[in-house]
């Protein structure tokens, strides 16, 4: 979906204001009944957004209720839970869990948002997603994902919080891509 945005669409006042973090000025031009001129649709805009580390939740609140939908799907299979989960926003992650994000979403190479919050390096927000009953289920495979980065990064506290969770060791952790070296058991003998 990123890649339909024109050179120039940061000219367009509605998404410079939403990806600046200006929600009163959001809901000003869409009160005004205010077209998007660069964007096809308000699902674009909450796409982008969402992909912003100073993603701003009173501007995911503003696009949803001026008509952008928090289920909304690009051809990788993300939607913008799992978009936010990526670059590490946690106010949004939470704003669009709220209203109505799917938890359970997995892109095309079985990614979830365990992987995805584990992968932006908030360490902080990966144990809330990690930790928290609101992000259900917890697929094996998104587990595994996040098993096998902290592994090759040898990060030892969030191998053994994944271990807790269900994560195994699998050859491919329910996605397409494989990591860089081979996982053994030696790999989780150091975890434990």
């Amino acid at each position: 979906m990123l890649r339909d945005f024109p050179r120039d669409v940061l000219a367009d006042p509605l998404l410079h204001n939403a990806v600046n973090g200006n929600a009163g000025e959001v809901r000003r031009l869409l009160a005004q009944g205010r077209e998007i001129d660069a964007v096809p649709s308000l699902n674009l805009v909450l796409v982008f957004v969402a992909h912003q580390r100073q993603c701003s939740p009173e501007v995911v609140n503003a696009l949803v209720e001026g008509g952008a939908d928090p289920a909304v799907v690009d051809d990788t299979g993300m939607n913008v839970l799992l978009m936010a989960a990526a670059s590490g926003a946690g106010d949004c992650f939470k704003t669009l869990l709220a209203l109505g994000a799917d938890p359970a979403r997995l892109n095309i190479n079985g990614y979830g948002v365990v992987s995805h919050a584990y992968l932006s390096g908030d360490i902080s927000f990966f144990n809330w997603v990690l930790g928290s009953d609101d992000v259900a289920p917890k697929h094996s495979g998104d587990l595994n994902i996040a098993l096998q980065a902290a592994l090759l990064g040898e990060d030892w506290t969030s191998c053994r919080t994944l271990l807790e969770a269900g994560a195994e060791l699998t050859p491919l952790a329910g996605g397409k891509r494989s990591t860089s070296r081979p996982l053994d058991s030696a790999d989780l003998d150091r975890c434990r």
